[in-house]
């Protein structure tokens, strides 16, 4: 009898290392194919191109600023430029780019990986939604900001939690990140419970969104001139009457841990900017790949469900893209 339990337990562990290896075989080539792309081809790649050649004027021009503003820091992603600094001055910048497309793909696919048990479905709706693929074709930045984030995220510790500070300094939308772990934290300490942390995010994110413009004027945000504050000319009531009803859906159907609890209030976070931040959406897209994780570990019920919605979802985003277009 304990003989073929130590047999089950051996062919369970060399089953689960068996999936896991060809997980991350796939995820490497899927990285590979990524960062092989020609460049320049999609629309931001001479924008990243420039950032390697000119990362050392930009990086002392933070760092100039800083001294008059030290606000001006924390929004201008310092360690992007010093990343592209270090880099440029090893290798060509078509190479930096290369190399940036990879360790994003690699890191953001194999932290889901680690959040849903190696599932091979994770690479399937890598590609199907575009608000995650275009982050690693187009939106470069965000793309690394987002594999560090998340790697952080399943690493434990204090490295998990240094890494994911520093995904701000890559990408500013990733304040918004540590934003929702600082106001999970503080409502699990106040035993709070999820109806009312909800009630409450929500009235604090509509504070926020209404006193964004003075924010990012203070801080020094270079994009301040860019931003609109006011509803994407680009939305539609389309998809915000879908995230109610996918978020809903999600509320009721997931169990409540970190990463679904963190998943819905980037939901709600979402609803309430519609329409008031034109970049709303953007923040956003650093919540899909969670909402995915928690997807994949939901009930085989939910699972077809919801997996159904998010294909269709998918397709639908690629629809009204044009099609494969960056």
């Amino acid at each position: 009898m304990i003989i073929n339990k130590i047999t089950d337990f051996e062919l369970s562990f060399d089953k689960a290392l068996s999936k896991k290896s060809t997980y991350l075989v796939i995820v490497f080539l899927v990285a590979i194919s990524l960062a092989s792309r020609p460049i320049p081809w999609a629309k931001d790649d001479l924008n990243y191109l420039n950032y390697v050649v000119y990362s050392d004027v930009l990086l002392d021009n933070t760092i100039t600023k800083s001294f008059s503003n030290p606000l001006f820091f924390l929004v201008n992603e310092p360690f992007w430029l010093f990343i592209n600094h270090l880099l440029g001055s090893i290798v060509q910048p078509e190479m930096v780019l290369r190399i940036v497309i990879f360790f994003s793909t690699f890191l953001v696919l194999l932290s889901l990986g680690k959040l849903t048990n190696y599932s091979l479905w994770t690479v399937f709706f890598f590609f199907i939604v575009s608000q995650i693929l275009k982050n690693h074709i187009t939106h470069l930045r965000q793309g690394l900001a987002l594999g560090i984030f998340l790697f952080g995220l399943v690493i434990k510790g204090r490295t998990g939690l240094v890494l994911r500070m520093l995904s701000p300094f890559v990408h500013t939308s990733f304040w918004f990140m540590l934003f929702l772990e600082f106001f999970e934290q503080v409502a699990r300490k106040i035993r709070l419970s999820i109806s009312v942390k909800l009630l409450l995010f929500a009235v604090l994110s509509f504070a926020i969104i209404l006193s964004l413009p003075f924010i990012v004027e203070i801080f020094g945000d270079r994009r301040f001139s860019e931003y609109e504050f006011r509803m994407a000319q680009s939305a539609s009531f389309l998809g915000y009457m879908w995230w109610i009803v996918l978020g809903t859906l999600f509320f009721l159907g997931t169990r409540k841990n970190k990463i679904s609890t963190l998943s819905t209030y980037g939901i709600v976070f979402y609803l309430v900017s519609y329409f008031f931040l034109d970049f709303g959406a953007r923040l956003f897209e650093n919540v899909v790949p969670l909402i995915l994780a928690v997807m994949l570990t939901s009930t085989k019920e939910f699972k077809f469900v919801f997996g159904m919605l998010m294909l269709l979802y998918g397709v639908l985003g690629w629809y009204f893209r044009g099609g494969i277009s960056f």
